[in-house]
Formats: structure tokens, sequence, C-alpha cells
């Protein structure tokens, strides 16, 4: 491992003495300091001093509408978000396939004609962050889909507060 000298000098100490620059520049306890060229240069990083602490995310209910037709993923759109949902729409199943560990929503909507290896690949991606994945016959009239997209949207918002709890 190579260690490259990390010292910050500023323009009213460029003068300054070493011993002066020295006493600035101390680097913390418990770390080991060495001479490099003449210059005083610190072993350590700042990672060494913060720790990171993993990032809590909020529960926001959420639902990706994958690859559904303009006019169905418009009106599914609407009653979801009526639903207390907040909506993203994805054009493809690989784009969704990425999009879903990264928003972590609760519920995942798509056409029922996708193929089977697709269908796959959503349903493992559905699992892996608690989403229920939700098949939408795309041939059916919309007004035989609204209590289930309602009943769906409900469920979600349930999953999500009690996720946030």
């Amino acid at each position: 491992m190579r260690h490259h000298p990390r010292a910050i000098v500023f323009t009213d100490e460029e003068n300054a003495r070493e011993d002066q620059r020295r006493a600035r520049h101390r680097p913390p306890e418990g770390t080991t300091e060495r001479r490099a060229g003449g210059q005083f240069a610190a072993t350590w990083s700042i990672s060494n001093r913060v720790k990171r602490e993993t990032i809590q995310r909020l529960a926001t209910p959420t639902a990706i509408l994958v690859s559904l037709p303009e006019p169905l993923a418009t009106n599914c759109d609407e009653l979801l978000v009526v639903g207390g949902l907040k909506v993203a729409k994805v054009g493809d199943v690989a784009a969704a396939c990425e999009r879903i560990p990264v928003v972590m929503p609760q519920l995942v909507m798509a056409p029922s004609t996708l193929k089977a290896k697709d269908m796959e690949l959503l349903e493992d991606s559905c699992v892996a962050v608690g989403a229920e994945l939700m098949k939408v016959d795309t041939r059916a009239a919309f007004t035989s889909l609204i209590p289930l997209v309602k009943e769906a949207a409900n469920t979600a918002l349930i999953r999500a507060l009690r996720r946030g709890a």
C-alpha cells in the first residue's frame, strides 16, 4: 500500500515554520505520521474518523407500472395516486428490475402477456424487496379492473405503513 502525503497548506502558512504547520495538521491519535520528502505527511484518511451508518429509508407507498399499454397505464396511475401511492412507469422489464431494488415498491403491476422469462425476472425482483406483483389482463375492460386496482392500492398502502413502523 502506497502512502501519499496529505497536508493542507494555506497561503498564510507558506512561510510558516515546520513546527507551526505540524501543530495545525496533526493526525488523530492512534495514527502514525512520517516524513516524506522533508514535508509532514499523515497516513490517515477521513474514513478513519467518520463512521458510516446505514441509511434508513422512509416508508413511501410506491407502485411501479411495467410495460402497460398507455390508456391502461394512465387509468391505473390515476387510481393508484388517489389511493395514496406514488407511481413510476417503466417501459420494459430490464429497467424495472434495475429500479425495483432502488425504489422498493409495495406493488408492481405488469401485463399478464409478458414472456415467461420476463415474468420470472419480475417475480424474483419483487420477492427480493417484498413487493406484490399484480398481473393485469390488458384485454379486459378497465371497469372490471377498477376494484382490483383499488384493493391492490389499499394493500400496498397498509404494507408501506407497517414497514415504516
